[in-house]
């Protein structure tokens, strides 16, 4: 930890990160230092990231006022951005309402946060513009006329508020690049009001006389390589912090979990394995709706009494979140079987009961918890608000015996926890989102826990895998930045479509230029050479059979063969087995 920055957090300061990955650092490491220091009890550090920083203003704020207004939250605000496309009248001529949708909310935030105009947005834009500024006004007429607040303009508000809120005596901003005009306003007023508000220096350093620059033949023989890298620095010695960064962490954690727990935590792959202490930690969450709990939860809720396709009754009846997954698994693998030679292409809940009673293929408690499940599916309304259908996809859920008999891992517990605090983001859509089918319902749940980012928490790795924004200002004994072939760093300038691309450039909005991307991508290039002593870089050179090249900006790193890295040879475990087979050759006359 810096410092100035441990001083401060000494001193009773809070500090204010620009990311939440930042903000634990350094909880963690003030922790840490307090530990060393023989200290044997200690305040919590007052450690935030922005948008928590205005949330617990927010939380002190409305309990000091009389008749609050009401903070929307994401889900509730994306509803009636919908029922703001949806009675327009352009929105017959949208292929995907909920897309557009989205588009808009972010547009608002960033003609928020970066103070643009509305009538401007729709003299200065095309035709898109202009209808997103109607949409926009029509969104603001019903925030204003019922006292709601969202999320972009919460800071604007609680500016506005400065003399009701219970401000910290000092401030330190950490971790930011730039300031929004939305956040530099809001910074004025608190120093305004008595706030003493300082922001920490973020200086690049100097790039280590021994980062080097290696090449490999695609991507996925580059992130085993940085795998075996940590392995081998694993391996002199535990006592380390080993960073792996990779820019499109987000669309590539699956592919990269995997390679690292292959090359870290082979054991964790083989059935009944024991728990261990953690190699490693990928920061990149995965949308809720992927994960194992949530997915059987969401198919369970589209299933209809008369007409399934037969692969989702086949998913029902080797779920192992249902009731009886474990005593019956015999019988309901011999009851897929059967269903699957029968070839029918559809199934009703009642043709599966029957079959349920055959010999050979009998499952008495999955008849049981489907005629229950019927009885419930046959008493709900035709159509209902979101808080009612919540209950009733609760008992839905309950009434098949979900999530199982058998003990919850960690995982799986956290991703119920997560699953239960979407069903109340639902929920909380009642008063906008108006009555519902069934079908619509399940879609919209479905919908916000597709966009709901999941994390499991555990215990600290000594390897951390992370996304370059996340990396950003921290420091490592070791550093692996993988991916930076020209194709992908500087990345592609994504401008929002509903503003007017030359307003965009002149108000140097995130993403809306490639210059801006390049100067983006050569600070944070500087600051992660800057980042750690023993420093790797690295690019494919072959992207989905196209050759790429190396980014401009790594070019001056001196380039070594693969041969000249430090890399664990291990096998892995199928490897070993494919290894260990016995051919045998048959002569065929």
């Amino acid at each position: 930890m810096e410092n100035p920055i441990l001083k401060a957090l000494e001193e009773g300061a809070t500090a204010v990160t620009g990311s939440h990955r930042l903000a634990r650092v350094l909880d963690r490491e003030y922790n840490a230092i307090r530990q060393q220091q023989g200290d044997v009890a200690w305040e919590a550090p007052a450690v935030l990231p922005w948008q928590g920083w205005m949330s617990a203003l927010w939380e002190d704020f409305q309990f000091k006022v009389q008749n609050p207004p009401a903070l929307l939250d994401p889900w509730q605000e994306r509803v009636l951005w919908q029922r703001a496309v949806l009675e327009s009248d352009e929105s017959s001529s949208l292929l995907q309402v909920g897309g557009a949708a989205a588009t808009a909310q972010e547009a608002w935030a960033l003609a928020v946060q970066w103070r643009l105009d509305l009538a401007l947005i729709e003299s200065d834009g095309n035709e898109d513009s202009r209808v997103f500024a109607s949409w926009a006004r029509r969104f603001q007429s019903w925030c204003d006329d019922d006292r709601l607040v969202e999320g972009a303009r919460l800071p604007d508000y609680l500016r506005g508020a400065m003399a009701h809120l219970r401000l910290p005596t000092r401030v330190i901003l950490v971790g930011f690049d730039e300031f929004t005009p939305q956040q530099r306003d809001f910074v004025e007023a608190c120093r305004a009001a008595g706030c003493a508000i300082e922001t920490a220096a973020r200086e690049a350093g100097n790039q280590a006389e021994s980062t080097v620059r290696v090449s490999f033949a695609d991507p996925s023989r580059e992130i085993e390589a940085a795998a075996r890298w940590a392995r081998a620095l694993l391996s002199r010695t535990s006592d380390v912090r080993i960073g792996v960064v990779v820019p499109d962490l987000s669309g590539r954690g699956r592919e990269v979990t995997r390679a690292f727990r292959n090359v870290l935590e082979p054991a964790t792959q083989l059935p009944g394995h024991r728990e261990l202490p953690r190699l490693f930690h990928v920061s990149a969450g995965e949308p809720l709706s992927m994960r194992p709990l949530v997915t059987s939860a969401l198919s369970l809720l589209g299933l209809s009494p008369q007409r399934n396709e037969w692969d989702r009754v086949s998913g029902l009846v080797l779920n192992p979140y249902v009731e009886g997954a474990v005593t019956e698994r015999a019988g309901r693998g011999l009851l897929d079987a059967r269903m699957r030679r029968a070839g029918d292409m559809r199934v009703s809940i009642a043709a599966l009961r029957r079959l349920c009673r055959e010999d050979g293929c009998a499952c008495p408690a999955l008849d049981s918890i489907l005629g229950r499940w019927l009885r419930l599916r046959d008493q709900a309304p035709a159509t209902q608000s979101a808080a009612a259908w919540s209950r009733t996809f609760s008992a839905l859920l309950e009434s098949l015996g979900w999530p199982g008999e058998q003990p919850l891992t960690s995982v799986e517990y956290q991703t119920g926890e997560a699953w239960n605090r979407v069903r109340s983001q639902f929920a909380a859509t009642d008063a906008f989102a108006g009555a519902l089918s069934m079908e619509e319902a399940a879609s919209l749940l479905g919908c916000v826990a597709a966009e709901t980012v999941f994390q499991p928490e555990g215990e600290e790795a000594p390897v951390e895998v992370l996304g370059t924004l996340e990396a950003s200002g921290l420091r490592f004994d070791h550093l692996w930045v993988a991916g930076l072939h020209d194709e992908a760093w500087p990345g592609a300038p994504k401008p929002n479509p509903f503003l007017p691309v030359r307003m965009q450039r002149e108000q140097r909005l995130p993403r809306c230029s490639p210059q801006r991307e390049l100067e983006y991508a050569a600070l944070i290039t500087r600051r992660l050479l800057a980042s750690a002593p023993d420093m790797v870089v690295s690019y494919p050179a072959l992207v989905e059979d196209r050759e790429v090249a190396p980014s401009p900006l790594i070019l001056p790193v001196r380039r070594i063969g693969v041969e000249e890295l430090t890399l664990d040879d291990c096998t892995g475990y199928a490897e070993s087995v494919r290894g260990s087979r016995l051919m045998e050759q048959m002569v065929d006359e």
